[in-house]
């Protein structure tokens, strides 16, 4: 296991970068439920984060607007969420489904030096319309199983020095080549962007197996601005 002062390191690493003027992409690592809670409505009121976790997954999905949408064929826009290579360490330039053994274990990391961001839940086989009401207990940290309602990372603050990492998850089980996928969004950019903040993880037994980490790689993509 990687210690908790590495990846601390490594991100602070990228987010020096971008504070000093260069830009960054940052990395990341990588059931439906029938009985959703939330419900379209009134967006969610902005909510203040806090930083309490460490490293402790063996996948990491990174949270930024840095990056970018794309339009999946199967799930539509996703935007925001990216899977940290575990080979290289390299961040994807655009958002995409993330795939996931059902033995791993997963946490978020905000990486973004500006802005408050998130992930939660929502139930339903396809992302709901905007504006959306998220639930009342995804509003804080709940759940210990993605795909569980209610699951949630609560908000998670600017990542000023080193990633805001949220608690660590575990996956659900999947039966032979069965594949489970649940989506999920910001708290509050779900419904601020015109490109929402939007993703999915698809548990599969068949999902990339590779175990080896590497430094994160920070490449010249990001603006350095957060998207409000």
């Amino acid at each position: 296991m990687i210690s908790a002062k590495y990846w601390q390191t490594t991100i602070f690493a990228v987010l020096a970068a971008t504070s000093s003027g260069a830009c960054a992409h940052y990395p990341s690592y990588g059931t439906i439920p029938s009985n959703p809670t939330g419900s379209p409505g009134t967006p969610t009121p902005t909510p203040t984060g806090a930083c309490q976790n460490q490293p402790t997954a063996t996948r990491f999905v990174a949270i930024s607007p840095s990056i970018q949408v794309t339009s999946d064929p199967t799930f539509g826009q996703l935007f925001g969420y990216g899977l940290v290579n575990p080979t290289t360490g390299a961040v994807p330039s655009q958002s995409s489904a993330v795939t996931l053994l059902p033995a791993d274990t997963l946490q978020f990391v905000n990486v973004d030096p500006l802005g408050t961001y998130s992930a939660a839940g929502f139930g339903t086989p396809t992302f709901p319309p905007v504006p959306f009401t998220f639930p009342t207990a995804e509003q804080s940290p709940v759940g210990t199983t993605i795909g569980k309602l209610p699951w949630s990372t609560g908000p998670l603050a600017p990542s000023v020095d080193v990633g805001c990492y949220s608690q660590q998850f575990a996956l659900p089980q999947v039966s032979g080549e069965q594949t489970q996928a649940i989506l999920f969004g910001d708290l509050t950019h779900y419904n601020s962007f015109v490109e929402s903040i939007r993703g999915v993880v698809v548990v599969s037994n068949s999902a990339p197996q590779s175990r080896r980490r590497h430094s994160m790689k920070p490449t010249a993509s990001h603006d350095g601005k957060s998207r409000q």
